[in-house]
């Protein structure tokens, strides 16, 4: 579900932005005509810099494509998995508790599903790995202290680690 919310709105901020330079609006002047998140507005910054770098039919070539390529991605995402890889949270009281730390519902319910199946699956600790600066990365320290409080876990025990890509890769 909350992929397919992302999906909706890049795909149509990339319109937005495929009519705006087929408009000559520079770079520096867009404005999008939906109403976008932080995690939304980081991802513009980080565009608009490399789209600004890139000549114009090339840049228009890529925004026409971007869509159809994004679908293709998700499309082929979903059909690598047979069935869901995680159930839908049955711990409703977890998942309240992280939505006092956790804004947006469906990252507080994702990460409770992530903690869900690292206890049921536990032999090491699982990676949650995430690009979500806003929700989760910041607050890190403060979703492990309150799964510590609501689980009754040593901080040393817990059965789920956060990371960020970057840390992953680099």
């Amino acid at each position: 579900m909350e992929l397919t919310k992302i999906r909706k709105r890049r795909v149509k901020l990339y319109e937005d932005l495929y009519r705006s330079f087929g408009q000559n609006i520079p770079t520096e002047k867009f404005q999008p005509q939906i109403e976008l998140n932080e995690n939304d507005k980081i991802h513009l910054r980080q565009l608009l810099s490399e789209l600004s770098k890139m000549d114009r039919n090339e840049l228009l070539k890529l925004l026409r494509q971007i869509a159809r390529i994004i679908e293709q991605s998700v499309q082929y995402a979903f059909s690598m998995v047979a069935r869901p890889l995680v159930p839908i949270s049955s711990d409703l009281a977890c998942k309240k508790q992280m939505e006092l730390l956790i804004s947006n519902p469906c990252d507080a319910e994702i990460l409770v599903d992530a903690l869900c199946w690292a206890e049921k699956n536990r032999t090491t600790s699982l990676m949650f790995c995430t690009i979500d600066y806003t929700d989760i990365l910041r607050k890190r320290q403060q979703i492990y202290g309150e799964i510590c409080k609501i689980r009754a876990y040593d901080p040393q025990e817990l059965p789920l680690e956060i990371a960020s890509l970057d840390e992953l890769i680099a």
